[in-house]
C-alpha cells in the first residue's frame, strides 16, 4: 500500500477503479479526500504509481496490483500546514502503509514533519518526496535524511533545469511531459519533481509484491546501486544523486554483503583497540556503524575518521558511565574530509557510533582509529644470529610487544658500518668480520650477531698444458682472463721437472708473462724430449677478481721432438720472426708436394743444427 499525501485523490477516474482506499482528509478533518485542485495534483501522482493497466484505457501505473490510501495535506491551492502532514504520516503508519509518497514541498524545517517522518521511518516504511521545482537546494520533506530525494530527468536523461538538487539528493526518475490520470476522468501531461517521485515509490511498491522481507534501507540500496549514473566518475553527485532510476534492474538486483558488517547497534558494537586503524564501509544508507573501546586510566584519546570521497562521515561518542550520561557528536569537516579531535577520558567503556551525515552509503571505505598512550614493554627480533657473504643483505624484523604501543619507531644501529651497515632493518654486509645489530625502542632493546664470511674462491681451472716445439717456452691456458700482476713470489712458487728429474725452481734467466688466458713460462734452457713437469703452488695465481686457485696446478708437458732452428735461436715461439716462418710454413711449403717433402726433412734435421745455433748465439744477427 501507498499513501499519498497529497491535494487528494479522485477516486471515480476509470484508470484508478478498484485502487484507491478509503482515506482522510486532514485539511478538513474529515472522511471526504476528494482532489479538489484544478491541476488534480493528487490524482496525478496516484495514477503514476497505480494507474491500472490492460483495461484500454490512457495510462499503466508502475505498479498496477498495488493500493493507494489519500490522505489530503494541501488544500485546492496547494497549501497545507505543518501539522496536517505530521498527523498524515502517523495515520499512515498506523493504517500500515508500506510507502508514502510526498510529492510537495517547503524551504524550512519543521520539528513537528521531521518528529513524523522519523518515527515513520523506524517503524519501517519508506519515504519518498519530490526535490522540489525552484533549482535551489533539495527541499523539506525530500530534505530529511530518512526520505528518498527524487529530483527530475527529461527524456534525454538530462537534469531537468528546474530540478532541485544538493547534498540530500538521493536518485532522479523521468519529470518531463508525464502523461497521467487528471480531471473529470481525462489525462494531463506535466512537469516537475511531484511526477519523478511517484516512480520511486512505484517501484518500491514492486520491489515489495516481490520481495517483502525487504527493509528500507535495501530497498534504497537496490534502487541506488543499480540506477543510471549520469556523472563521467561514476560518483553520486548533487545533482543526479546515484543516477537515474531502472526499474527491471532494481527488482532483479540482490541486496548488499552484510557478512563482514560491523555492529549495526550499540549492543552489536565491534570493539576497537588504542592505535589501531579499522577500515570499515558504509554499506546502507542510514547505516550506523558501532564501536566500542575500554579505557583503564585517564588518559587524552586522539580520533580520527576519514571520509570517502562525496561522503560526509559524522561520530558520536558516549559514555553510559557516570551522571549524567557523557555523550557528543564530531562533524567539523564536510565531504571527502577527516574529522580529528582530542578528548581527555576517565576510565570506562566507550561507545563511537559512525553514520553519513547526509544518509548516503558508498563501496569505498572510510577509516577510524583512536589513540593515546600505550607503553613499550619490550622489543624482540625475529633473527638472533645471520651469515652474510659481502654485498648480501638481509631483513630483521623488529617485533614490538604490544603491538598497539604508542611511539613504537624502532632505532638500529651497528657496532661496526665498516664490516655491516643497518638501515630500517635492512643489514647490508661489507666485508669479512663480526658485528652486532641493536634494535631500540627506548629503554627496550634486542640484538643480532651477523657474521659476514669471506667470499667462496673461485677456482681457476687449467684448460691445457703445452711446451712450444724446441721446448723453450710452456703456455698454460685457463677458463678465466687472468690478472696482469705478477711478483717474484709467484716465479718462484713455480717448479720445472724435465725428464724424469727431481722438480727445481726456474732459473733467474727464466721470464714469467701473463697473455689473457694464458701463463707463459720462457725458458733460457729447454725441456727434455719427454717427461718434463709444472706445478704451481696451491692459490699463487690469480683471476682478474682477486680470487686465489685453491688447488696445486700440476700437468704434464709433451715436447715435440721437432723443432725449428729459428725457435731456437729467438728462444720463444712468441718472436715475430717465428711466427712469419711458421706462416711461410703453413700457407706456402705444405701446399706443396716438394714443400712437405722439405719441411719433413728440416724436422728430422733441425735439432742439431739448433743445438749449434745455441751454443754460436752470434750466428743469429747474421742469419736475419
Amino acid at each position: 500500500m501507498v499513501a499519498v499525501l497529497d491535494t487528494g485523490v479522485d477516486d471515480t477516474h476509470p484508470d484508478l477503479e478498484g485502487r484507491v482506499l478509503p482515506g482522510w482528509d486532514f485539511v478538513n478533518n474529515d472522511d471526504d479526500f476528494m482532489d479538489d485542485h484544478p491541476d488534480r495534483h493528487g490524482t496525478r501522482v496516484a495514477g503514476i504509481i497505480a494507474a491500472n493497466t490492460n483495461n484500454l484505457l490512457g495510462i499503466a501505473g508502475m505498479d498496477w496490483n498495488c493500493k493507494i490510501l489519500p490522505l489530503k495535506v494541501l488544500d485546492n491551492e496547494g497549501g497545507g500546514s505543518t501539522e496536517s502532514v505530521a498527523a498524515a504520516i502517523r495515520y499512515a503508519v498506523k493504517q500500515g502503509a508500506d510507502v508514502i509518497n510526498m510529492s510537495y514541498g517547503a524551504s524550512s524545517l519543521s520539528s513537528l514533519e521531521r518528529e513524523a517522518i522519523w518515527e515513520a521511518y523506524e517503524a519501517g516504511v519508506i519515504l519518498v518526496a519530490a526535490s522540489g521545482n525552484n533549482a535551489s537546494a533539495v527541499m523539506y520533506l525530500a530534505a530529511y535524511s530518512p526520505v528518498i530525494s527524487v529530483g527530475s530527468t527529461g527524456q534525454s536523461d538530462q537534469v531537468s533545469s528546474f530540478s532541485c538538487y544538493g547534498k540530500r539528493l538521493d536518485l532522479v526518475a523521468p519529470g518531463e511531459d508525464i502523461l497521467s490520470t487528471g480531471f473529470d476522468g481525462g489525462y494531463d501531461s506535466g512537469n516537475g519533481t511531484s511526477f519523478s517521485a511517484p516512480v520511486v515509490s512505484g517501484i518500491a511498491a514492486l520491489m515489495l509484491g516481490y520481495n517483502d522481507e525487504l527493509n528500507s534501507e535495501q530497498l534504497e540500496w537496490m534502487m541506488e546501486q543499480t540506477a543510471l549514473s549520469l556523472t563521467a566518475s561514476g560518483e553520486r553527485d548533487d545533482y543526479s544523486g546515484y543516477g537515474r532510476v531502472q526499474p527491471l534492474l532494481a527488482l532483479q538486483a540482490d541486496g548488499p554483503d552484510l557478512s563482514a558488517d560491523v555492529g549495526n547497534e550499540k549492543e552489536l558494537a565491534t570493539p576497537l583497540r588504542l592505535n589501531v586503524a579499522v577500515a570499515e564501509t558504509m554499506d546502507l544508507p542510514m547505516e550506523d556503524d558501532w564501536f566500542v573501546i575500554d579505557i583503564d586510566h585517564t588518559m587524552v584519546l586522539d580520533v580520527s575518521l576519514s571520509s570517502p570521497s562525496r561522503m560526509d562521515m559524522v561520530v558520536w561518542i558516549e559514555k553510559d558511565e557516570g551522571e549524567p550520561p557523557w555523550e557528543k557528536e564530531y562533524d567539523a569537516v564536510g565531504e571527502g574530509g577527516n574529522e580529528k579531535f582530542c578528548f581527555t577520558t576517565d576510565a570506562g567503556r566507550y561507545y563511537l557510533n559512525v553514520y553519513e551525515y547526509n544518509g548516503h552509503w558508498s563501496e569505498a571505505s572510510y577509516e577510524i582509529k583512536v589513540s593515546g598512550f600505550v607503553p613499550v614493554e619490550t622489543v624482540q627480533l625475529d633473527q638472533h644470529e645471520v651469515d652474510l657473504l659481502p654485498d648480501e643483505t638481509v631483513r630483521l624484523q623488529a617485533g614490538v610487544l604490544p603491538d598497539n604501543a604508542s611511539n613504537a619507531i624502532v632505532s638500529w644501529q651497528s657496532s661496526d658500518a665498516d664490516i655491516a651497515w643497518v638501515y630500517d632493518g635492512i643489514v647490508s654486509a661489507v666485508k669479512p668480520g663480526t658485528v652486532l645489530i641493536t634494535a631500540s625502542v627506548g629503554e627496550f632493546a634486542d640484538q643480532c650477531v651477523v657474521n659476514v664470511k669471506p667470499a667462496p674462491v673461485s677456482d681457476l681451472h687449467l684448460l691445457e698444458a703445452s711446451a712450444e716445439p724446441g721446448g723453450y717456452s710452456i703456455v698454460l691456458l685457463f677458463d678465466e682472463n687472468l690478472s696482469k700482476v705478477l711478483s717474484d713470489t709467484i716465479k718462484q712458487q713455480i717448479q720445472l721437472s724435465r725428464g724424469d728429474a727431481p722438480y727445481a725452481p726456474l732459473a733467474d734467466r727464466d721470464i714469467v708473462t701473463v697473455d689473457e688466458q694464458r701463463l707463459i713460462v720462457q725458458l733460457q734452457q729447454s725441456l727434455s724430449s719427454e717427461n718434463n713437469y709444472i706445478k704451481v703452488a696451491e692459490g699463487m695465481i690469480l683471476n682478474l677478481t682477486g680470487d686465489r686457485s685453491n688447488v696445486e696446478i700440476q700437468a704434464s708437458l709433451p715436447v715435440d721432438e721437432g723443432c725449428f732452428i729459428a725457435t731456437a735461436a729467438f728462444g720463444s715461439y712468441l718472436d715475430s720472426h717465428v711466427q712469419t716462418l711458421r706462416v711461410f710454413r703453413d700457407e706456402i711449403l705444405l701446399n706443396s708436394a716438394w714443400g712437405s717433402w722439405f719441411v719433413e726433412q728440416y724436422y728430422r734435421f733441425s735439432p742439431p743444427i739448433a743445438g749449434m745455433i745455441v751454443s754460436h748465439p752470434i750466428w743469429c744477427n747474421d742469419l736475419f
